[in-house]
This record gives C-alpha cells, sequence and structure tokens, in this order.
C-alpha cells in the first residue's frame, strides 16, 4: 500500500494554479513541488530531492478542502501556506494574535496574502491519491522517507531556519504594536 501511494504522489498531476479545478474533495495524501529550486533561499536547495518535492500532507477529510483552500490559498489556517510566506520574507501584521487564544496560527495581511497566492500559482505543482482512509502514519513515513523541506512535524531533518522564521511570525503577530 505505501509503495503504491508512494509512486503516485511523486508524479505532479497539476498546477497549483489549477488546484481548484481538479482536486477532487474526498480524503487522502497530497504533495506539493516546486519547478524551480533557485527560487527558494540556498540554505533550503540541498534539502529537496530530484522530485522537487516541498510538502507532504493528509486531508482525512477534503483534498479539495485541505490542499487548496487552506495549503494553496490559505482560507483557513494552514502549516505550509505561513511557512512558505515566512521563507519568501512575508510577514504577519503585528498585533494581529494578541488576545487571540490560539497564538500560533497567524494570517498574512490581504496583500501579502494575494501576493504568496501568485507566487504558488507561479511556481507549484501538486499531486494527490485520493484515500478512503488516509492513515497518518503513512503520511508520517512518507515525510520520514523523504524529508520535504516545508515539514516540520514527523520530519527527522527539518530545517531549524524555516522554524526560526516562522517563530518571528508569530513573536510579531503576539507583539503590542
Amino acid at each position: 500500500m505505501l509503495e503504491t501511494i508512494e509512486s503516485e504522489l511523486l508524479v505532479p498531476k497539476a498546477s497549483a494554479a489549477d488546484a481548484e479545478g481538479v482536486v477532487p474533495s474526498s480524503s487522502g495524501y497530497y504533495a506539493i513541488f516546486i519547478a524551480d529550486n533557485a527560487l527558494l533561499p540556498s540554505w533550503m536547495l540541498n534539502r529537496i530531492d530530484s522530485n522537487g518535492i516541498l510538502y507532504i500532507g493528509i486531508a482525512t477529510r477534503s483534498l479539495l478542502t485541505r490542499l487548496c483552500r487552506q495549503e494553496l490559498r490559505h482560507k483557513s489556517p494552514a502549516t505550509f501556506f505561513r511557512g512558505l510566506g515566512a521563507v519568501l520574507g512575508f510577514s504577519p501584521p503585528m498585533g494581529s494574535l494578541r488576545n487571540k487564544k490560539n497564538q500560533k496560527n497567524y494570517r498574512f495581511s490581504e496583500t501579502d496574502t494575494a501576493e504568496i497566492i501568485q507566487w504558488i500559482n507561479s511556481n507549484l505543482a501538486i499531486s494527490w491519491v485520493c484515500s478512503d482512509t488516509p492513515e497518518r502514519s503513512v503520511e508520517k513515513k512518507l515525510i520520514g522517507m523523504h524529508v520535504p523541506p516545508m515539514n516540520t512535524a514527523n520530519n527527522p531533518n527539518s530545517l531549524p531556519q524555516l522554524s526560526t522564521l516562522r517563530a518571528k511570525c508569530r513573536e510579531v503577530a503576539c507583539r503590542e504594536s
């Protein structure tokens, strides 16, 4: 089962720009790829494998919602989108998380979010594998095997630079203006 999922997941199926029109609403696994590694900071380059995988994830309910609406469009909290925004040099509005219960799910301004989405549409591709019962253990194994640089959880080789950038974004979002 793992080998079948892996072989299907490692081949990009669509551009990120076309995601909403092709990604199904069923549950499953997904991968996000970059076409040109040179668009990323030098500290990431040696962590991207020959397939260009940046991120591997699981959608326990809907690939359309998790991959498209959250990870690629940030209509609600998404780890990949927040991390990519930080890597690209964006920062959330100062104090935007002050007095909020969840101090981790920072968001970018509408203008910055639109710029990040444009970058995603121009530079990323996606793949997915539908599964009626996606398992977190399979996602964890795939991350462990391919160590995508944008995955921080379950990644035995996670990038400290990414963690630092995300922490800076949280600090800005929680800071008093």
